[in-house]
């Protein structure tokens, strides 16, 4: 028995921070719905069609739902070359009130149904999910934004100033002095630019990037998932998440690494095992809270 047709509305172009486009990807199942959708947020080093995510989601439309994936603005892709980070110079200018307003920008455009491809489902209640540092910013935007039904968040990391928070005085003083840091991208030996800013960005917006303040604030759904072998983001920051609203419900996938098993590329047929527990993890938790 063939399986039913996924379409692949690929490359849609959004406006996002400072007037640069981002690349939107909605994979969907056609006919008349509604429909819920998933809004995908990647998150440090990440974009849309890293790895295995194009795979993993094909799964979430199988089972009843529209996906949409796309690249922050400033997120290192450049349009013209979406398969890999090779734009440093909206890298280096990247920070975390663009990302809440390229977010913001995402779910305007999946409302309005602009460019919509005739054949999608109508548009049902929405969903948010956040990979990594994409936890932390859909968390904020589902406890500002009454049109998110729910939330959830994989291998997130608690709080935003993560990377520098532990870093000493000295380390950050040079950091300004210099105006930009490095950060080595271990797959492709990249040095990749962080500018100062960034830290000036979250310190200048504390109150409006605060993960504890949003977890402790949100009104919808919310659910954790995290790997229990994450070398990247400490499955503790999971556990700190579910001590701010003991309401969210927590999954934890055993031997799980940062990507659920993903690498890119990815060529093989079949997900990982983490990756098939982590969607359906998810899937069982957007079809409680999504559909009507």
């Amino acid at each position: 028995m063939t399986s039913p047709i996924i379409n692949n509305y690929k490359n849609a172009i959004v406006a996002g921070s400072d007037g640069r486009n981002m690349l939107v990807d909605l994979q969907y199942m056609p006919g008349a719905g509604p429909k819920p959708l998933l809004i995908f947020a990647h998150g440090f080093k990440g974009f849309k069609d890293w790895g295995h995510w194009i795979a993993l989601f094909e799964k979430m439309v199988y089972a009843g739902f529209s996906c949409l994936r796309f690249n922050f603005s400033h997120n290192g892709v450049n349009p013209k070359s979406p398969a890999d980070l090779s734009d440093m110079d909206a890298f280096r200018l990247n920070n975390y009130s663009k990302e809440c307003f390229d977010l913001n920008q995402i779910i305007n455009w999946a409302v309005s149904g602009i460019e919509w491809p005739a054949d999608a489902p109508k548009l049902g209640k929405i969903g948010l999910i956040g990979h990594s540092r994409g936890g932390p910013i859909v968390l904020l935007q589902a406890a500002r934004d009454q049109r998110i039904g729910a939330v959830a968040t994989w291998a997130s990391v608690h709080s935003l100033d993560y990377s520098w928070k532990n870093r000493d005085e000295a380390s950050m003083l040079e950091w300004k002095k210099r105006g930009v840091d490095y950060v080595l991208n271990g797959r492709t030996g990249q040095k990749m630019p962080i500018d100062y800013q960034l830290v000036e960005d979250f310190n200048q917006n504390k109150e409006k990037l605060d993960t504890q303040d949003a977890v402790k604030s949100l009104r919808c759904p919310g659910l954790i998932v995290h790997g229990t072998a994450d070398p990247a983001v400490p499955v503790a920051d999971a556990y700190l998440l579910k001590s701010w609203q003991p309401a969210l419900s927590l999954s934890l996938i055993e031997g799980g690494d940062h990507v659920f098993g993903g690498r890119h590329p990815f060529n093989g047929q079949e997900l990982p095992k983490a990756s098939l527990e982590l969607v359906k993890q998810t899937t069982q938790f957007f079809n409680k809270h999504l559909f009507y």
